[in-house]
């Protein structure tokens, strides 16, 4: 299809349940980022004295990575992103600002047919002890709001511990989700297989 589509970008089926402004209303505050203004990203962002922000693309997910940014960082990145015409950014692309958050250490789950299928720490902060397998607590509290809202059929939740608990750092689209070394790749495909042939 791609070959015959020749005006196609690389992109992601997303959309629909995977917007915030849907799962945000079952996961509210369990999310890291619960309370976010939306802004275009040519808009001016208004800025504290040594302020941090956490800025993610709003409803095209993959435009680029979400991360807390510094004012500096943040005029730098709009500057070069719109002039360089970068990954389909424009002057009115949305993003979504909310206050950065300290965060313990952060897990990838790879949700399938509402059963997490496997799971894996990519980030621990500070001074974190490293632990190979994801900790019973993150797993429960995952499983929980699979019961509030499951998302879709297929998707990925990245979970975070901080000095508050678990909390949903974001929901990502299931087939442009990265694999961290500690991913169980051929579990994840055997259950994707199986769910989706049944």
């Amino acid at each position: 299809m791609a070959k015959q589509n020749t005006e196609w970008f690389p992109g992601s089926f997303y959309g629909g349940n995977h917007l915030y402004e849907v799962y945000s209303r079952y996961y509210g505050e369990h999310l890291l980022n619960h309370q976010v203004s939306i802004h275009k990203i040519s808009e001016d962002l208004i800025w504290g004295s040594g302020e941090t922000k956490f800025i993610k693309p709003y409803n095209e997910a993959k435009i680029f990575t979400g991360k807390v940014f510094t004012e500096a960082e943040w005029r730098d990145f709009v500057v070069e992103s719109i002039e360089s015409k970068l990954n389909r950014i424009t002057e009115d692309s949305l993003v979504q600002v909310s206050e950065a958050k300290r965060t313990i250490k952060e897990a990838r789950l790879w949700i399938i047919g509402g059963q997490i299928i496997d799971g894996g720490y990519y980030k621990f902060n500070d001074d974190a002890p490293f632990e190979e397998k994801v900790a019973e607590d993150g797993f429960a509290f995952a499983k929980e709001m699979i019961r509030l809202f499951n998302l879709e059929e297929a998707f990925v939740m990245d979970i975070c511990l901080t000095d508050k608990g678990w909390r949903i750092v974001e929901i990502n689209c299931i087939n442009s989700s990265g694999f961290y070394p500690n991913t169980n790749v051929k579990s994840v495909i055997k259950a994707l297989s199986i769910y989706f042939s049944s």
